[in-house]
């Protein structure tokens, strides 16, 4: 009898750890609808960024609370997330610009997701930046997903400030506390943010929510430790993944940040 329960087990997490495989770009990359009316109602910063031959990326030049300031500051958003859904935050922050685009195959956008596509698009959005301010500091903010984007990018790249938003340890690392480190390590989007860290030489501001869901806090703890640069880091009491951009406390420490 024992034999036939182990066996059932064995098949069923093969069986599990096939799909997953299989499934990982709808499952790491789901996308969302977009919304076609907040699109027109922001046509005016409206950009097309040509990323290679055939790809262009969807996204907005923001403006943001100084108008004056010689920084400016590119948002990565999460792996569910519209970018746009958070402008009411990005247009609030102690900068004269926000830049943000969603990644190929969301919303609008085409192209094929792939996490080595995000960050050679992550470096691309910094470039077109950069020739469009030369002289301006260049902050980066990345939430969720957004976050090993951001870190990639602020791994190769000069940047002013970095702020990590309910940061990854790795996507890998959420797939073995979820179903196996067998099924993991078939994965070949990784997303290993632990492992950028040590490269990271921009002050860092981490922000983990208390009831995250989705990344375990004591994942984007071990993120923040690995950090060998000047770093904070502030527990949002309370917050979940997705309620933490409208905590009172998130904001001003980000603000505060930033300034």
């Amino acid at each position: 009898m024992k034999f036939w329960v182990l066996f059932a087990v064995v098949t069923m997490l093969v069986f599990l750890g096939v799909w997953v495989v299989k499934n990982q770009e709808h499952l790491i990359f789901p996308g969302f609808r977009p919304n076609l009316e907040t699109y027109q109602a922001n046509e005016q910063y409206r950009l097309d960024l040509a990323v290679d031959d055939e790809i262009s990326l969807m996204g907005w030049n923001l403006p943001a609370s100084f108008d004056e300031s010689e920084h400016v500051l590119i948002y990565f958003g999460g792996n569910a997330q519209d970018v746009l859904s958070v402008k009411s935050v990005l247009e609030q922050l102690p900068v004269s610009r926000v830049y943000t685009f969603n990644y190929r195959s969301y919303g609008l956008n085409e192209g094929q997701p792939s996490e080595e596509k995000f960050y050679q698009d992550g470096l691309s959005i910094y470039e077109f930046v950069k020739a469009e301010h030369p002289s301006a500091k260049i902050s980066v903010v990345g939430f969720s997903m957004g976050s090993a984007v951001a870190g990639y990018v602020t791994a190769n790249k000069s940047v002013e400030k970095l702020v990590l938003v309910c940061p990854l340890f790795s996507i890998e690392k959420i797939v073995q506390s979820q179903f196996s480190s067998f099924i993991a390590q078939y994965l070949k989007h990784k997303f290993d943010l632990y492992g950028l860290a040590p490269s990271i030489s921009a002050p860092t501001q981490v922000f983990i929510a208390s009831k995250d869901k989705a990344i375990p806090p004591e994942h984007s703890k071990a993120t923040f430790d690995a950090l060998a640069v000047e770093k904070q880091l502030t527990v949002i009491d309370g917050a979940s993944h997705n309620s933490i951009f409208e905590d009172d406390k998130f904001l001003s420490e980000l603000h505060q940040f930033l300034k």
